[in-house]
């Protein structure tokens, strides 16, 4: 597992055994994500033989860049929360390797539920938190929860098994304010996408066949799109425990294409 250094901002490679803590980037993806040779470029790091050379210069990614700035953004975040290393998806994969990305593909349950940390960005979400009322409770401003339940990341096939799989889950607005963690909003969320409480406030897992039936977790994946139709098979991986080829045949054109 590749990891991102909070504070050096360098890659660093893990072997799962070996793991430190870290944290881990859940977000919707803009047309200036960086790639894992734009963040070697930046770093001057590109191998002078790596066969992106030419289309790293060619895209000149910038640290000015929404992708760039949003890793850097994740990284503060998770230095400011004690925590040295973190993940990203956009970046921390060699996506030119088909190994190394089928590899990753079928590690990313594993990979969100043994995070720290999941750090959910919602760039549509630009309302600062209001986060106490007068019993002591925990409740979002108007403003907030009106952003928040129509949030982009609630409709992203990906995003789904990063919402279940994390322990900890917290949610940042579009300036990196936190607005609240999968604990305090758990009731919404769960207004949200129908998934009912027990699945996220972790009572109970959602990989668990006797306890959620296929038919459920197929109606929460129907509420969902991804770019690529058979993107919203891979997102399916983790959520039914790596076992789709019990699974698929039941998956209808309807569902794949949202």
């Amino acid at each position: 597992m590749r990891l991102i250094n909070t504070t050096t901002g360098q890659f660093r490679e893990f072997y799962d055994t070996q793991r430190p803590r870290y944290a881990i980037l859940s977000h919707t993806w803009g047309d200036e994500e960086l790639s894992y040779l734009d963040f070697l470029f930046l770093n001057s790091n590109l191998p002078a033989s790596s066969a992106g050379v030419i289309q790293a210069f060619l895209r000149n990614p910038s640290a000015d860049s929404e992708g760039s700035v949003k890793v850097q953004e994740s990284c503060k975040l998770a230095r400011s929360r004690g925590l040295e290393w973190i993940w990203v998806d956009s970046c921390c994969i060699d996506k030119g390797s088909s190994a190394e990305l089928s590899e990753a593909i079928n590690s990313m349950w594993s990979w969100y539920s043994d995070a720290a940390e999941c750090y959910v960005y919602l760039f549509d979400v630009s309302a600062s938190p209001e986060r106490s009322t007068a019993d002591g409770s925990f409740r979002l401003s108007s403003a907030a929860e009106a952003e928040f339940s129509t949030a982009r990341w609630f409709g992203r096939g990906w995003t789904l098994q990063e919402l279940l799989a994390p322990r900890e889950v917290v949610f940042c607005n579009n300036h990196w304010d936190i607005i609240a963690t999968k604990a305090e909003v758990g009731r919404e969320i769960s207004r949200i996408t129908r998934i009912p409480l027990i699945f996220l406030n972790g009572s109970c897992s959602p990989t668990d066949a006797k306890l959620c039936s296929v038919a459920m977790k197929m109606s929460w994946i129907s509420r969902r799109q991804t770019t690529r139709t058979e993107d919203m098979a891979y997102c399916m991986l983790g959520l039914f425990d790596g076992k789709l080829q019990n699974v698929l045949p039941s998956v209808t054109t309807d569902m794949l294409c949202l």
